[in-house]
């Protein structure tokens, strides 16, 4: 295991381990309190197939927000419906 810091991030490396039929990775402790994580609650993993990054984060429950469902399924379509722009738009 290495850490290097760089501005506001810092790069470590984990080894990937087995466990039954999953592959899994440890999380340090110091990231896992800054999350505020427990055993129990969500994360979602995020993969940039572009740049082969996996970003990890806390899963955010709309539900806990009190966002209207319609809502979230309207802009899931939006964002959809106009992916190709958004990712033009970006590229800029």
């Amino acid at each position: 295991m290495s850490v290097i810091e760089m501005d506001k991030e810092k790069i470590e490396s984990r080894r990937i381990t087995k466990t039954g039929n999953s592959w899994s990775v440890t999380i340090p402790k110091y990231i896992i309190e800054q999350m505020d994580l427990e055993r129990g609650k969500d994360i979602e993993w995020v993969f940039n197939e572009e740049t082969g990054e996996v970003k990890m984060r806390k899963k955010v429950n709309y539900q806990d927000m009190n966002i209207n469902p319609k809502l979230l399924k309207s802009m899931d379509r939006t964002m959809n419906k106009y992916k190709g722009m958004f990712e033009n738009l970006k590229d800029r």
